[in-house]
């Protein structure tokens, strides 16, 4: 199927300060990728994930997806202010799905502060 460029549709998120649950987040990204939210054709994003660390995601059409741990400080305590966002370029996206289920992953403010204060001993 030949896909004129007037149909992409580019959707972005800020995503500075959410924290996702890895599990969920790893579903979502695959789903993501396989079309369940629309042809899909570029996928940038930064996130970061309950353990602290954060990823920069990037996915094209026919090429494999690039995951890597970036090489920042984990964030320990509280919600992290360094920027992270995602970004999607695609054909026929289903925003409303994609923004709920990617709303689905993301870690409660109790969830996050249990698990920094079971992880560091911190509050």
């Amino acid at each position: 199927m030949n896909t004129n460029t007037a149909q992409l549709v580019r959707w972005q998120q800020d995503l500075t300060g959410q924290v996702f649950d890895p599990a969920s987040f790893n579903v979502f990204w695959s789903e993501l990728r396989q079309g369940a939210y629309g042809k899909i054709h570029q996928v940038q994003g930064i996130v970061e994930l309950l353990d602290g660390s954060a990823w920069q995601l990037s996915f094209s059409m026919g090429d494999l997806p690039v995951e890597a741990e970036l090489p920042v400080e984990r964030w320990i305590t509280g919600k992290p202010t360094r920027p992270s966002h995602l970004e999607v370029l695609g054909v026929d996206l289903a925003i409303d799905s994609l923004t709920s289920t990617l709303q689905d992953c993301e870690i409660s403010d109790e969830l996050l502060t249990n698990y920094q204060t079971q992880a560091g001993g911190k509050s």
